[in-house]
């Protein structure tokens, strides 16, 4: 079961988005516009302001559109133009950094509703074996990388969490330090940007796993479920899960259904460039 079921009472129709080239913004709006909290926010902040390059304030005019079937050029094409990159992370990043920007608390930045459904907290230990010295780390967590070189999503999470031995740079000593990385607190949404280890994209084959595990860590004392609820394909093309549990395939204008096998085929794996998947209450349940 997820975490969140605020669908309901929230307006919303899959429809399409108008084309805007080369620019990665519609992919990024498809996959935000089915983060449930994320339209909750849209549709009930209090924010108002009179800035034209206020991004939160473009996004809820685009969702006002998006939710009751409307496609309006100028509006996605206003928005667009702000953007500084047309990459699809950079796009994601900027969109989600420029909201959280826009709605933290004055006195307190890490108040924000962005940082409540995507923010959480990477914890780093260090410890040298040989010369004593201990640190700890804690950062922020928005999005985590994945450089995929393993068959399926779940095992290239195990690559960024989890000990490894290396270099001291107080003592100098080969393989006396000893890092662990863990996500201490996961977020309500994860977004995982996936990075070809492979100079030979053609080759990777990457398996989408329906449900994920972040595993057990110094701090975290179980493990923590998340189900996958959308992806970025291209530029233009998102996969989402809708309120009813199916799934869409988004391309500018066109919507159309899409099935969870196909989904989670490793030729739809393959072209993965952003996956978000949602946190679960308890075992989750198969399609």
């Amino acid at each position: 079961m997820c975490e969140d079921v605020q669908w309901a009472g929230l307006p919303h129709k899959d429809s399409g988005l108008a084309p805007l080239g080369d620019s990665a913004l519609n992919a990024c709006l498809h996959l935000l516009f089915h983060v449930p909290k994320f339209v909750k926010v849209l549709e009930e902040s209090p924010h108002s302001c009179v800035n034209i390059e206020c991004v939160f304030c473009h996004l809820v005019r685009i969702w006002g559109a998006y939710a009751h079937g409307r496609i309006n050029i100028d509006l996605n094409s206003a928005l667009c133009k702000i953007i500084p990159d047309p990459q699809i992370f950079e796009t994601l990043m900027f969109l989600i950094s420029m909201v959280h920007h826009d709605l933290a608390n004055e006195e307190n930045i890490d108040d924000s509703p962005i940082l409540q459904i995507f923010g959480g907290e990477l914890r780093t230990e260090t410890a040298c074996l040989k010369c004593g010295a201990v640190s700890c780390q804690k950062e922020q967590l928005l999005c985590v990388q994945l450089s995929v070189h393993h068959n399926d999503v779940q095992q290239s999470i195990l690559d960024v969490v989890g000990g490894k031995k290396g270099v001291c740079e107080d003592c100098g000593k080969h393989s006396g330090k000893y890092t662990f990385k863990e996500i201490s607190e996961g977020p309500r949404f994860l977004l995982l940007h996936l990075v070809s280890a492979n100079e030979n994209c053609s080759t990777l084959s990457l398996k989408v796993n329906e449900t994920i595990q972040l595993p057990k860590g110094l701090v975290t004392t179980s493990t923590q479920g998340y189900k996958v609820i959308g992806a970025i394909l291209s530029n233009r093309m998102a996969i989402v899960r809708c309120p009813n549990g199916n799934l869409v395939s988004l391309q500018d204008r066109k919507a159309k259904s899409f099935s969870w096998a196909k989904f989670l085929s490793r030729e739809t794996g393959s072209t993965c460039k952003i996956l978000i998947y949602q946190r679960l209450l308890k075992e989750p349940t198969t399609f």
